[in-house]
């Protein structure tokens, strides 16, 4: 099974911005010397040898799981959920306790809020109404319970340990205690740049590197990053 990572940023968009592309590129500059320069071969061996938070991206899309409610910012990435919720034989599940989720979703996309409609979405979209908590999802028990939010907000639970939103040493420790084989860092606050969130990566495998169990492996969710399970 192949797992693929999309919108592993969280809570709201954050593009690359043009400072910071500046600093990447001077960075790159700086480490850069004649030899690296010489030749294609030189130049693609130069650039391998970058660290990850100089060479490349964490991304900067947010994510959709289960709707907790369905302001701008929950729903603005639905239209561009690329290439999965475009291509044919893909399926799209959308959960919430909400008799009317499809209405919601689809008005969404109708004009003039929208000038692309649901329909052009060539993956099979099922739509899961919970109508009760503990009911089962994908192999999984979902629990919700209402919160204080203008316009009404669900939590969620999904049989996972605290509330959510963790540090890495406790993801580190959960992953060693229930013998995760691969634990992938995601939804980071979104004012950490790149470096704050390779710099977490690091301290995550220092903090598993102190423990008992060291046979799993920490990585960073990255946006268009895959698995083979």
């Amino acid at each position: 099974m192949k797992v693929s990572f999309w919108g592993v940023r969280g809570s709201i968009p954050t593009p690359l911005p043009p400072e910071a592309l500046k600093r990447m590129i001077a960075a790159v500059l700086m480490r850069a010397q004649p030899a690296d320069l010489a030749s294609p071969e030189t130049r693609e061996a130069f650039l391998g040898r970058l660290p990850p938070c100089i060479f490349g991206t964490v991304g900067g899309q947010h994510h959709l799981i289960l709707f907790t409610h369905f302001h701008w910012d929950r729903l603005q990435g639905l239209p561009f959920f690329s290439p999965s919720g475009y291509q044919r034989g893909n399926r799209l599940i959308f959960c919430g306790p909400r008799e009317d989720l499809p209405e919601i979703l689809e008005g969404q996309r109708r004009p003039p809020c929208f000038p692309v409609g649901m329909e052009a979405m060539g993956a099979e979209k099922r739509f899961v109404r919970l109508a009760r908590p503990g009911e089962r999802i994908c192999g999984l028990e979902a629990y919700w319970k209402e919160m204080k939010h203008p316009g009404g907000c669900l939590a969620y639970k999904i049989e996972r340990y605290d509330w959510g939103h963790t540090s890495y040493s406790m993801a580190v420790d959960s992953a060693a205690e229930w013998n995760i084989r691969t634990l992938a860092l995601f939804h980071r606050d979104p004012s950490y740049n790149d470096r704050k969130i390779h710099g977490i990566l690091n301290s995550a495998q220092w903090h598993r590197a102190r423990l008992h169990k060291r046979s799993f492996e920490v990585i960073l969710a990255m946006e268009g990053r895959e698995l083979e399970l």
